[in-house]
């Protein structure tokens, strides 16, 4: 290497970014249901997200897998009085207690294999007690022990299991509330013998839907009356229509209404909560044109005791805080939209990067559209937003904003874009606000069905090209397409006019993708199902003459043996960094080392083999039999591929070698049914949108710079304690890189993954090295070029 006479540059950078190998997730907390305070924090589940808020610095954290829970999506939280913790209950049946900053795992009930429906209805919590309602019955559970003491269930001759939807007590004796309705047990007897419940009558004509317990009453809520109290009998205690569900805590009767929650003091008189903040900037009514109040309604409630204050969550404007005024007599908000920064909803359907901003287009179909709600949100600088308002969009066109599959910012304006939708058309958008919904009407869009044309407009694959102008796909049926001007349509910069160039060879597909440019002027698009391919276009630089175009549509895959594939679903193409073309499909991935010769020869589409070492000749297919949905190429040439059901891969440049294979059983993966995948053009964070919501993870590859300008490192300095990679950044392809102490001792060397190189802070021997000044020395291949640049390390 020739690295004389190169000066040394203590390599910091401050830009916040996650270290190499560490996942960060992005979920949305835009709408707040449940909510549990404990003596110190106060926790809310959004989304069937868990975050906590601390009154007294106002401090907001996030948990999942990442911070050490056991589950992703959260069904009920309860917290436990005795030892001052939290029970969280997850969607399919685990559960964890967070106690002191720990988190106790107690896997029983999801790992139980039972022949029957496993639902769990609702969660009690009574003294050291939960009480699990669940369709085999009732658990408990003794929290302090953090162990399920006993289940309870009503079996017969002919049941096996009988579903429990509620659960009260009243001193030694426990009702439930069942689906062969209401029944009384003892505790002073065997409770596991369904003898020895009885049966429990009612008010005639009513029945009660939940159950809850105060002092020593037992109270039921019939729905659409009201609450009733049982004192020897069944007398009503607060009838109205509105209240939805009712809760205790301590002394206190809590319900649940349309508007704002209803809480019983010990004597039963109510605390008046007052409309609006101390400042009256936040009101919790809202006017329409007729100036008429309605009250937003509140999804959940809780008391802190001890701070006298009230806790109610109210769906997208998040967690409330209620604190008593004496000089009010009420309660009023004192801090109000209490929720973390995150995208407007979980669904991540398409990740597209513009410089460094990432955009994400929330929606989803397959043949049919999922009817997801729809949201365009911008990741800048750590920080999401949601870059249009859904309440105005529906109210401008009369239809739900929902399955919004693509967004396409303009080069020239940010405040100007596109977004496809599954059904209503091409969304137009100017400062955030619906400018032109382009559809049946005012467009060469054709509908998929015309018996509803205006809500079966199908674009997708919206994209502007070099010279900005913007080509969109419209999927149509074949008896569509033929009467119609294809499949393609390109809004002109210049004119602002459609040009639909309709193409022969562009099929009538019902599920045309994505549009995918390379060099020469060629574009490919692929037709995802049903009527599957590719179609390959050469507009010889010019758009609109369409005289000397070159176009082909594949339907039949060929390999290089010679194997004509058995492919009928062609999900996403990119081109790698030797401009070799990736498809993804259902027999995995398959690879076209020169497409510039499309036009003119048979394609050959390669499998990756995958040798077997087991001393035979024989070989496995790259995932053969997995759907791949889509592929992104980081900045060391690596293949990311996301799966229908099998997780995300990192693989080699060549396929041959997994680096990587992540799931939702060994990684922070939300879901192992991956929809896109997106790489940060500067740091090499990969953004990975599944079924079960957005994560990140940070690569050890990144772009290769063009040269030494702008080398740092990270973390730097090295703090006590700090494990992860060490990573060098803005590096050349391929540079070699040696790390040495001040005296010129060698630590350890290598080449760089694109323009970035890990280390782990230990030596060639694995030992960890001193505190101390360590020395970067990089340079490329020929080692005519390099920089020096310094680490510091801390132990």
């Amino acid at each position: 290497m020739l690295l004389s006479g190169l000066a040394g540059v203590l390599c910091f950078k401050l830009a916040a970014q996650p270290p190499v190998g560490e996942w960060r997730s992005h979920f949305s907390y835009r709408n707040a249901t449940q909510v549990a305070a404990t003596s110190d924090k106060v926790y809310v589940v959004a989304n069937k997200h868990l975050f906590s808020y601390s009154p007294r610095d106002r401090f907001i954290e996030e948990y999942s897998v990442l911070s050490g829970l056991s589950g992703g999506q959260v069904q009920f939280i309860a917290q436990n009085d005795v030892s001052d913790c939290l029970l969280v209950v997850y969607t399919d049946g685990n559960m964890d207690i967070l106690d002191d900053e720990r988190v106790i795992n107690l896997p029983d009930y999801k790992e139980k294999s039972l022949p029957a429906d496993k639902s769990i209805y609702r969660l009690r919590m009574d003294g050291r007690y939960a009480y699990l309602c669940t369709g085999v019955g009732l658990l408990i559970i003794d929290v302090p022990k953090q162990e399920i003491l006993e289940t309870y269930n009503l079996r017969s001759a002919t049941v096996n299991y009988t579903a429990v939807f509620d659960f009260a007590r009243i001193g030694d004796d426990y009702y439930m509330l069942t689906e062969r309705g209401l029944y009384r047990g003892n505790a002073g007897d065997n409770l596991s013998d369904s003898k020895n419940w009885t049966a429990e009558n009612f008010i005639p004509g009513k029945t009660p839907a939940q159950l809850v317990s105060r002092k020593d009453s037992l109270y039921a809520l019939v729905a659409g009356e009201g609450i009733y109290r049982y004192d020897g009998g069944w007398k009503a205690f607060y009838l109205s229509a509105g209240v939805l569900e009712i809760s205790a805590q301590g002394p206190y009767l809590l319900a649940l209404t349309a508007g704002l929650p209803l809480v019983f003091a010990e004597d039963n008189s109510l605390l008046t909560l007052h409309d609006s903040d101390v400042s009256g900037e936040y009101s919790l009514y809202e006017y329409n044109a007729q100036m008429q109040a309605g009250l937003k309604q509140m999804y959940g409630v809780a008391l802190d005791e001890k701070l006298n204050r009230i806790y109610t969550t109210a769906g997208s404007d998040g967690l409330l805080e209620w604190i008593y005024y004496a000089e009010a007599e009420a309660y009023m908000v004192s801090n109000s939209k209490i929720l973390p920064n995150g995208p407007g909803v979980d669904t991540a359907w398409d990740l597209y990067f513009r410089n460094n901003d990432l955009y994400v287009a929330s929606g989803g179909r397959w043949g049919d559209r999922y009817k997801f709600t729809g949201d365009l949100m911008r990741f800048r600088d750590n920080n999401w937003v949601s870059l249009i308002n859904r309440d105005s969009i529906e109210r401008k066109t009369g239809y739900p904003f929902q399955d919004i599959l693509n967004v396409a910012v303009d080069p020239a304006d940010e405040e100007h874009f596109f977004a496809t939708s599954w059904g209503e058309g091409l969304y137009e958008f100017r400062g955030g606000k619906l400018d032109t919904l382009h559809s049946y009407a005012n467009s060469p869009f054709l509908p998929a069905w015309d018996g509803l044309p205006y809500r079966y407009v199908r674009v997708d694959g919206a994209v502007f090209d070099a010279g900005g102008n913007l080509w969109v796909l419209n999927s149509a049926y074949p008896a569509h397409q033929a009467s119609g001007s294809g499949g393609l349509h390109i809004l002109m910069r210049e004119s602002g006019e459609w040009f639909s160039p309709g193409y022969a060879d562009l099929k009538p597909a019902p599920t045309l993708n994505k549009i995918f440019f390379t060099g020469n002027h060629m574009v490919w698009i692929n037709a995802e199902r049903a009527i599957y391919g590719i179609f390959v276009l050469d507009y010889n630089g010019s758009l609109e003459d369409t005289s000397d175009d070159r176009t082909r549509w594949i339907s039949s895959f060929t390999d290089q043996d010679g194997i004509n594939l058995n492919v009928f679903t062609v999900h996403c193409i990119t081109e790698d960094l030797n401009n070799r073309l990736w498809i993804g499909t259902n027999m995995g991935p398959l690879m076209l080392a020169s497409y510039r010769s499309v036009f003119d020869e048979t394609p050959v589409f390669f499998r990756v083999k995958i040798p077997r070492d087991d001393g035979t000749n024989e070989a496995d297919y790259l995932l053969g039999n997995s759907r791949v949905y889509c592929i992104a190429v980081d900045g060391a040439n690596r293949k990311w591929m996301g799966t229908r059901n099998d997780g995300l891969y990192l693989l080699s440049p060549d396929g041959t070698e997994t680096i990587h294979h992540f799931t939702k059983e060994n990684s922070p993966l939300p879901s192992n049914e991956v929809w896109s995948v997106a790489i940060h053009p500067q740091s090499g964070e990969v953004f990975i949108g599944t079924a079960g919501g957005l994560v990140s993870y940070r690569s050890d590859a990144s772009p290769a710079a063009s040269d030494y300008s702008e080398v740092y490192a990270f973390p730097n300095p090295v703090h006590p304690g700090y494990r992860g990679k060490i990573t060098v950044k803005g590096l050349t392809e391929n540079s070699q890189v040696r790390i040495t102490d001040l005296s010129g001792n060698l630590i350890i060397s290598g080449s760089s993954l694109g323009g970035q190189f890990g280390w782990d802070g230990n030596n060639a021997r694995g030992q960890r090295v001193s505190s101390g000044v360590y020395l970067v020395f990089a340079a490329d291949n020929q080692g005519e070029k390099g920089v020096v640049c310094k680490i510091v390390i801390i132990n």
